[in-house]
């Protein structure tokens, strides 16, 4: 996806109502929020749209890793336990979720019809799935410099042929400074779009 297409796709998600989703508000607002927490963190959609408040770990006072998300093995598609930082952006997303001590739930039906019958439609969009949502996020990384080998660690992806269990911190500075750059470039794209962050 363009950095045209994320800006417009953000601003719609703005204003999910408008979309024509054929659903309850509360599931409209999910999918937008699910939407935008797939680029601010380039996570699996399937790791977004069921997330647990019970996963969501230092999101106020000192902590030594700062905001995290703690997914346990049963969640992961490699059924290892993973830990991502969450960024600011990522935060803002959620804060409106957080209020409400309200975490969605969503299946894979919700998202890939709201992309395909719905969100491409209405803006003449071409044809995108919420897992280009995760590509573009590491697309932007790539385009900063990061290796991908480097972007595979955010991407909890586990490379072919290594067995060994990796300590859930191992390169977790690196994700964090991934999150921060990703982070950093989001809101470049977004600036001047007269964006909210929260759905």
């Amino acid at each position: 996806m363009e950095d045209d297409e994320i800006r417009e796709l953000w601003r719609a998600l703005d204003n999910p109502e408008a979309l024509g989703l054929p659903w309850d508000i509360a599931i409209v607002r999910d999918i937008a929020t699910t939407f935008k927490l797939i680029l601010a963190t380039a996570a699996r959609p399937g790791m977004v749209s069921g997330i647990a408040s019970t996963e969501l770990c230092a999101l106020s006072g000192p902590s030594e890793n700062g905001p995290h998300w703690s997914l346990p093995a049963e969640r992961m598609k490699n059924e290892k336990p993973f830990i991502t930082p969450l960024s600011g952006l990522a935060l803002e997303v959620l804060q409106p979720h957080l209020k409400s001590g309200r975490i969605f739930s969503l299946s894979p039906h919700h998202l890939d019809t709201a992309a395909r019958d719905f969100i491409v439609p209405k803006l003449g969009m071409k044809h995108w799935t919420p897992h280009d949502l995760r590509r573009s996020a590491a697309t932007i990384l790539d385009r900063k410099g990061f290796s991908l080998d480097n972007i595979g660690h955010l991407l909890a992806h586990s490379r072919k042929g290594i067995t060994k269990v990796y300590a859930r911190w191992e390169h977790f500075d690196l994700k964090r400074r991934m999150a921060t750059v990703l982070e950093q470039q989001l809101r470049q794209i977004l600036q001047g779009a007269d964006m909210r962050i929260a759905a």
